[in-house]
């Protein structure tokens, strides 16, 4: 934009080529020398010497291109202007002579230039006409929005400027104002009562389908808009060519003044505009979805307050989908999540209306989606997507909850902790600030002290079982036989519990390996599946080392009970 502003005020302030100063005179080029640089001396000196006939001859014909008038107002020389373009009854028309090039008059390069005193001098002391067009049919109100001299377009805004003239590509002064210090600028000085001195056709559309009301919509206070209304109010219902009535662009830039102006006019709103709920297809075009894309809560409340919002849950989420399908990254769940997880899809196109508008209704922060069961805090830990943490975070309507796994049995903080760069670290900072997440983790390292204790414990019975059952294997019982089914059963026992009792110690011990690069809550999972296996192998050694003693004493009392029996034969 600035550089084809550039360009353009290089072609307008242009100084003359060496063929047009070979075409000119002395007196022709000391005049267009003298008008460029402001030398009212010179130029006094010049004409002094000239007849009324010849001094009209030399200031507005022989030309190439530009006239001495036309180089004063590029320059913004006022008082060579009061010179070269005198009060004249008999040309009144003089000062709207054009350059041969673009068909520039004195208006449109004091315009282009940002001179705002000679062009309010032209209109006002020598009646320039305001209107006129240059070769593509741009008059000075277009020139001043395309060189976006806002206050030059304030000016003619006042002065009674022709809004509603189009060019000869269909464009409207405004229509391709990009910048809201120029809409602004524009409608600052806009007509709030009449139009009294301009030809208006607030009906009339530009090449983009919009009528200035539609640009108006977007900032002009109530009073501008409630003054391009016409009695019949159809410009209130035409679209653009993006299918954009007056109301979407309200709702999109959440201007208020547009029901002010309703209200004014005493205009009922025609509620089938407005488009049934079960069509969503058309609820995905409705002013009330453009509030709440556009994160206009006032504008979105006040079309609820009127009855005007019908907004259906698969309509927003078709809306979001839209939004995200050029994004790479999230194309391929899109599918996904908008089954199951759309909170995030807000969250991820940056819809913080929509995203709170869900949870209003009956969404949650800790939903999880059907496939890998992730959270919206899980999508956006492993996304990178920091900005999306911190909302989640910060949201005091609805708590997260920090235990919650997805389906490898993961937490955000774990997903944060083994993404091992600066955004993992960032992400691990934003979790822990929240007292929940501290605790939890917290919570998790006084399970680990815990598991380790109950470990350590577990191996000292182990070791205590495997010693004695080692012993067992020693000593035979008193008198047994080992051909004795009691002393099979022992033996086969106190195998079992011996070998348990080692695999327990084995087990205990892989568990007690520190594993320093691993997530706490990982090592307190590990540490939980440790202890569930060395209590099964426990229980399977003590039952086996009582089996094991049970049938040594019977084996034992067996034996006890015949060399008594044969004493006392």
């Amino acid at each position: 934009m600035e550089r084809d502003q550039r360009q353009g005020e290089g072609r307008a302030a242009a100084d003359v080529d060496a063929n047009e100063i070979q075409a000119m005179d002395d007196i022709q080029q000391g005049l267009l020398a003298a008008a460029r640089n402001g030398e009212t001396t010179t130029i006094k000196g010049i004409l002094s010497e000239l007849d009324d006939q010849t001094r009209r001859r030399y200031l507005l014909e022989g030309y190439p291109n530009r006239l001495p008038l036309h180089a004063a107002a590029a320059a913004g020389h006022k008082k060579v202007l009061e010179i070269l373009i005198p009060p004249d009854p008999e040309h009144p028309k003089a000062v709207d002579s054009k350059t041969k090039k673009r068909q520039l008059t004195a208006l449109h390069l004091a315009v282009i230039h940002g001179h705002k005193d000679v062009s309010r001098w032209l209109v006002q002391e020598r009646h320039a006409n305001i209107d006129l067009g240059e070769e593509g049919g741009l008059t000075a109100l277009h020139l001043a929005m395309k060189f976006q001299r806002r206050e030059v377009v304030q000016l003619l805004v006042s002065l009674k400027a022709n809004p509603f003239i189009l060019d000869s590509e269909g464009r409207f002064p405004i229509s391709d104002c990009k910048s809201e210090r120029m809409f602004q600028a524009f409608f600052s000085k806009f007509p709030t009562s009449t139009f009294s001195s301009i030809q208006v056709n607030a009906s009339a559309t530009d090449r983009y389908g919009r009528t200035i009301l539609h640009y108006a919509a977007q900032c002009a206070n109530s009073d501008v808009i409630a003054n391009l209304l016409p009695e019949e109010h159809s410009n209130l219902y035409v679209k653009d060519t993006n299918g954009d009535s007056v109301f979407h662009i309200a709702a999109k830039y959440g201007n208020m003044e547009l029901f002010k102006a309703l209200d004014i006019a005493s205009i009922d709103i025609n509620p089938r505009f407005f488009p049934p709920e079960e069509f969503d297809n058309h609820l995905l075009k409705s002013p009330a979805m453009c509030a709440l894309l556009h994160d206009q809560r006032k504008f979105f409340d006040e079309l609820v307050r009127r009855g005007l919002a019908k907004i259906t849950l698969s309509s927003i989420i078709k809306a979001l989908i839209l939004e995200l399908k050029e994004k790479p990254k999230i194309t391929d769940r899109l599918e996904l999540l908008g089954r199951t997880l759309p909170t995030y899809l807000a969250l991820y196109a940056n819809k913080d209306f929509v995203f709170d508008f869900l949870l209003f209704n009956g969404l949650t922060l800790n939903q999880q989606d059907d496939k890998y069961c992730r959270t919206c805090l899980h999508w956006a830990i492993d996304d990178g997507r920091t900005d999306i943490v911190q909302k989640i975070m910060k949201n005091r309507k609805v708590e997260p909850w920090p235990g919650i796994e997805d389906r490898d049995g993961k937490t955000a903080q774990q997903l944060a902790f083994e993404k091992e760069d600066e955004i993992g670290q960032m992400i691990t900072l934003l979790l822990n600030r929240k007292s929940s997440f501290k605790e939890h983790e917290e919570r998790l390292n006084r399970d680990r002290e815990v598991y380790v204790q109950a470990l350590n414990a577990i191996l000292v019975g182990a070791a205590l079982i495997a010693s004695v059952t080692f012993a067992g294997w020693l000593q035979v019982p008193y008198g047994s036989e080992f051909s004795s089914s009691a002393m099979r059963v022992y033996w086969a026992a106190n195998s079992i519990s011996f070998f348990t009792a080692v695999a327990t110690m084995c087990v205990t011990k892989i568990g007690l390996i520190p594993t320093p690069g691993q997530y706490v809550g990982a090592m307190v999972n590990h540490l939980r599946v440790a202890i569930l296996l060395d209590a099964f192998l426990l229980a399977l050694s003590l039952a086996a080392v009582m089996l094991a003693f049970g049938a040594a004493g019977f084996a034992a009392l067996r034996q006890a009970h015949i060399e008594s029996s044969r004493e006392q034969l």
